[in-house]
Formats: C-alpha cells, sequence, structure tokens
C-alpha cells in the first residue's frame, strides 16, 4: 500500500494526530456540499471536544468574503468516517490512516533510556512552537478578530442594537439576509445572554450571562429623571456571540431560529 499523504496529516489541539474534516470531504469526492455532509456525519454520535474541533475561517476579510467552516477531526473519528461511505476511496482512506498510525507509533522514543527521554523533549517542543504559530495564524485568519480589528476601539460593551446592526452589515457582505429581531432571538433564546419577553426587564443580562462574564446591566438615571437598565455584551461575550452567529449562518444559511425554538 501506498504511503503517500493522501489527506494530509495535521495536529489538533491536543498535539495528537487529525486531518481537515474538507481534506477528507474532498478526497472522498463526496457529492453533497460540505457542510450538509458533515452535519449529516456529526448525527452519528461524534463529541466536539473528543472527536473533532470546529474552525470558522476566512480566506479573506470576513467583511468581505464568505467565512467557511472546517472541522479537525481525529484519526479514530476519519477513519469510521470512511467505513461509512462504503466506498472504494473509504477504504483506500481507512488503510492510509491506520499506517499512519502504525508509522507514528513506530516512530515514538523509547523513554526507557535516557536518549530516547531527549528525544521526546525534542518533539515535545517541535510540537508546542508547530501549535503557537498555527494558533497565532488562526487568530489572524479568525473573522472574530478581524471583526475586531474592523471596528474603532472604545467598544468597551455593545449594546444588542449596535451587535445586530454590526451582525447586518456583516451579512448582507458575506451574502446573507440577516434581521434584527432575528439577532435579538438568537442572542436570548440560542444563546441565553439577555432577558426576552414582556417582563420589566426584557433587554438585561440573563444571571448566567452575568456569572460566565459574557454580558452586563448598566444602570442609570436619564435626564428626564427616570431610572433605566441595558444590557451590553463585554468584549468576551461579544466574540463569542459573533462566533455562535457564524457558525449558526454557514451551517443553516440562515439566522432565524426554528419556530419551536423562536416562540
Amino acid at each position: 500500500m501506498t504511503t503517500a499523504p493522501l489527506v494530509p496529516i495535521v495536529s489538533d489541539g491536543r498535539g495528537e494526530q487529525a486531518v481537515s474534516g474538507r481534506a477528507l470531504h474532498s478526497f472522498l469526492d463526496i457529492g453533497t456540499e460540505y457542510a450538509r455532509w458533515m452535519q449529516r456525519m456529526l448525527d452519528y454520535g461524534f463529541t466536539e471536544g473528543r472527536d473533532y474541533e470546529v474552525i470558522v475561517k476566512s480566506d479573506e476579510n470576513p467583511l468581505g468574503g464568505r467565512p467557511s467552516t472546517d472541522h479537525v477531526v481525529t484519526l479514530d473519528m476519519a477513519k469510521e468516517l470512511c467505513m461509512i461511505q462504503r466506498t472504494p476511496l473509504g477504504k483506500q482512506a481507512r488503510e492510509y490512516f491506520i499506517e499512519v498510525e502504525k508509522r507514528h507509533r513506530a516512530q515514538q522514543p523509547d523513554l526507557s533510556t535516557p536518549q530516547g527521554v531527549l528525544a521526546m523533549a525534542k518533539q515535545l517542543t517541535a510540537t508546542a512552537e508547530e501549535l503557537v504559530a498555527a494558533h497565532e495564524q488562526l487568530e489572524q485568519q479568525h473573522p472574530l478578530v478581524q471583526q475586531a480589528l474592523t471596528y474603532q476601539a472604545g467598544h468597551n460593551k455593545t449594546t444588542r442594537q449596535d451587535f445586530a446592526r454590526e451582525v447586518i452589515a456583516w451579512a448582507q457582505s458575506a451574502g446573507y439576509r440577516v434581521l434584527q429581531r432575528e439577532v435579538f432571538l438568537f442572542l436570548s433564546k440560542k444563546l441565553g445572554l439577555f432577558v426576552r419577553g414582556e417582563r420589566s426587564d426584557a433587554g438585561t443580562a440573563t444571571v448566567d450571562a452575568i456569572r460566565r462574564g459574557l454580558a452586563v446591566t448598566e444602570k442609570g438615571t436619564a435626564g428626564s429623571g427616570h431610572n433605566f437598565a441595558t444590557g451590553k455584551l463585554t468584549p468576551v461575550g461579544k466574540t463569542y456571540a459573533f462566533e455562535r452567529v457564524v457558525r449558526y449562518i454557514e451551517q443553516n444559511g440562515t439566522l432565524a431560529l426554528p419556530q419551536a425554538i423562536s416562540r
């Protein structure tokens, strides 16, 4: 069997061997578009953080290009995906991943010897340097970072209205149609960051959002003498919410929630 890199091997966040979901999808010559295919594969019971990691990225400025979602898939998950396909290419890729694992195990240093310990230390150092470099690159490519750099400094906290305007502007440039009420519903019903409904505290930050440092409620007195309470996203909350918005739109083509959730 050939040992040519049928699918490039990368490292996941734990330094383990993994592959790009999109690269695997391309090699397997799947007829369905990537996002739909991967969602169907995830329904088999794979767990985020254990079997795969999600990466939302853009090859260009996110305000001028459509973002894409990729998955860093462990070799164990990749082998299962190959079996699920039941195709010659799936069989070939699975055998390739098995061979990659064998070669990797054969290259592991013998930790019972000083030379082996030294070799392992060098490997870990190299892996750490690669991870740092990859992390820095992803940070620069990540739409959240680019989005944050696009707007002027001083937005320490962001109201729901301002956040909705930014999401709508990004969505329009990326070819999507998003409404303000959809953003508000997503923040409250999907993410649980703000109180929703006819309550007197509607629009303020939820207790859970405050506890997690994602949102706050700023209180004060208007010039008319009326007291007010306004829910706002913290910088961390804004980044978190924008990432979830991008991921949801990428997977569903819209930010509108199913009726069962939006009620």
